[in-house]
């Protein structure tokens, strides 16, 4: 696991790279944002285990990850077996995403939403299990140091974009998500800033 967790970290930063230059900016300027002066982001994996929802007309809660978003990450991503439950929401709907062998997933966490002022946004999703088939999939998260300051990158702010996001504090961000639970409100709306 530590050495997959290493491999997927160097993904990570490729990937913000990438995200970076399409915005404009310096290839680093996404990590250095998400690091802070507190060093490398952290990361995590989890595994997830969905048993068959066999004979119910609908899977019970208990069986399903709920509606959210990625509260605490910069992005995560996915790998999956080859049975499909993770679902996006796009315009009000919900999307079933099909498994690619041997490829991640990869979602855009809050702090992404909020580190480009918004021209990367949160991906809302759940996970469901399938009615027959044992479903798993390993997530590989990214995210600040729990006393770093988060914002929008200044480059992204100006009489055109003006800023969308608070600077806040990533702990007290989280701890926000994790009093109110998951439930369908995105969570970036803790760091807007109300139009006036």
């Amino acid at each position: 696991m530590e050495q997959y967790l290493i491999n997927a970290r160097e993904l990570h930063e490729k990937l913000l790279a990438l995200i970076s230059e399409t915005i404009g900016l310096e290839p680093d300027a996404l990590r250095k944002a998400s690091e802070g002066s507190f060093g490398p982001v952290r990361s995590a994996a989890r595994m997830n285990y969905y048993q068959p929802w066999g004979s119910e007309d609908e899977p019970t809660k208990e069986r399903s990850l709920a509606s959210h978003t990625d509260a605490g990450t910069v992005l995560t991503m996915l790998y999956s077996d080859e049975v499909a439950g993770l679902q996006i929401k796009k315009d009000g709907r919900w999307v079933k995403i099909e498994p690619i062998t041997d490829a991640f997933i990869v979602n855009l966490g809050d702090q992404m939403e909020i580190m480009t002022n918004g021209r990367y946004k949160s991906v809302e999703h759940r996970g469901l299990p399938d009615k027959t088939r044992e479903r798993l999939s390993l997530a590989a998260a990214y995210y600040p140091h729990k006393e770093s300051v988060i914002g929008p990158i200044p480059e992204l702010i100006n009489d055109s974009n003006p800023q969308l996001y608070k600077v806040c504090n990533f702990s007290d961000y989280v701890t926000t998500f994790y009093k109110e639970g998951l439930n369908e409100r995105h969570q970036t709306t803790y760091a807007k800033i109300e139009p006036r």
